[in-house]
């Protein structure tokens, strides 16, 4: 009887499980950047992209400043976003709950050459990707300073 209450239970939580996350990426029908940075997302996303009209409302709305802000945002069904090019590393680590208490989102301001999505030949631009918390401030969350440190985040 124990072996056939443990399948069962097994078979009731496998759902819960296997349901890959959403993510709603908001972007710009022209920015050919957002979609090479939507196509390095892994398997287990399920990503719908949607393309308003006033992209930077939406952004306001989240808690992203101007000055934090770039070309796309990802929108996680748990309700944190990561605003710009992140290493899909990053996202999973914040999504695991590596992250402050109060934190809402991840943002890579700008678009910096190298970053997921603006590869450009062989050039690198090192950057950094913020945290932003409840309260309107930001911190560093983590430094990218080459692509072969980026690439171990991409896993």
């Amino acid at each position: 009887m124990k072996p056939l209450k443990s399948t069962l239970l097994s078979l009731l939580l496998l759902p819960s499980i296997a349901a890959a996350s959403s993510l709603t990426v908001i972007k710009s029908p022209t920015c050919g950047c957002c979609d090479k940075w939507i196509a390095k997302l892994p398997d287990k996303y399920h990503v719908t992209v949607e393309h308003p009209g006033n992209i930077a409302a939406i952004k306001a709305k989240l808690g992203i400043p101007a000055a934090g802000s770039s070309c796309h945002t990802a929108v996680h069904d748990s309700g944190l976003f990561f605003e710009g090019h992140i290493p899909t590393g990053l996202m999973d680590s914040y999504l695991a709950g590596k992250r402050s208490q109060n934190g809402i989102g991840l943002t890579v301001p700008k678009m910096p050459i190298g970053s997921p999505g603006m590869e450009h030949g062989g050039r690198f631009q090192a950057y950094r990707v913020y945290e932003l918390l409840s309260n309107g401030k930001a911190k560093i969350y983590a430094e990218v300073a080459s692509k072969a440190e980026q690439d171990s985040m991409m896993e």
